[in-house]
């Protein structure tokens, strides 16, 4: 069963000259998977940012299991909107006040520099209050090219995979297989929720 693509992406340059997007990602997908859907929302402020997270966990949008956040990052952080406001910087437990609970058998994907250059205990907090399937992205400054090569790859790879966890260790694998030298590159992380015992 395909898994739908549930985009969030930010403002890159700030210059409308320069558009940039991670929509093209999304448009290759649908060439190898032709019934995939997708949903990209450009957002450029931090209250179409809330709106758009909560309208991913309502029920129209349970068939779109994978939530990409496409934004500037730091470690812990994605910068919405004005990053030099303190409501442009984005926690991941702000996100995980949105997100409470709402996750169950879904993955969520960090494209950002560094968001996941933080520490065990804050993203197990973040698995625990949003119940993710699983989570992934980056801990280094990213190469935007690199890492959107490696994300055709690793969306295209979560089409193949179960939304368990025995799919998403299968997933992993597989990456460390097939993309290790581009993953290690990126500084990829991806963690697994924790079996119940």
């Amino acid at each position: 069963m395909l898994k739908n693509i549930y985009c969030l992406e930010g403002d890159w340059w700030g210059d409308p000259k320069k558009p940039s997007t991670v929509r093209p990602i999304f448009e290759l997908l649908a060439q190898a998977y032709p019934n995939l859907r997708y949903v990209h929302r450009s957002i450029g402020t931090r209250e179409e940012f809330d709106h758009a997270l909560e309208n991913w966990t309502q029920r129209k949008y349970a068939d779109f299991p994978i939530l990409y956040f496409a934004f500037h990052g730091n470690p812990n952080i994605l910068f919405v909107g004005d990053r030099r406001r303190a409501k442009g910087r984005v926690s991941l437990d702000a996100i995980a006040d949105r997100l409470e609970g709402s996750c169950h058998d879904r993955f969520i994907h960090f494209g950002s520099c560094k968001t996941l250059h933080c520490s065990p205990a804050n993203l197990s907090a973040f698995m625990k209050r949003t119940k993710a399937l699983a989570v992934s992205g980056y801990r280094t400054d990213i190469n935007w090219l690199l890492s959107a090569s490696f994300e055709v790859y690793l969306l295209g790879a979560m089409q193949e995979s179960d939304l368990t966890l025995r799919g998403t260790r299968k997933l992993m694998e597989q990456a460390r297989k097939v993309a290790q030298p581009l993953a290690r590159q990126l500084g990829f992380r991806m963690v697994m929720r924790q079996p119940k015992s």
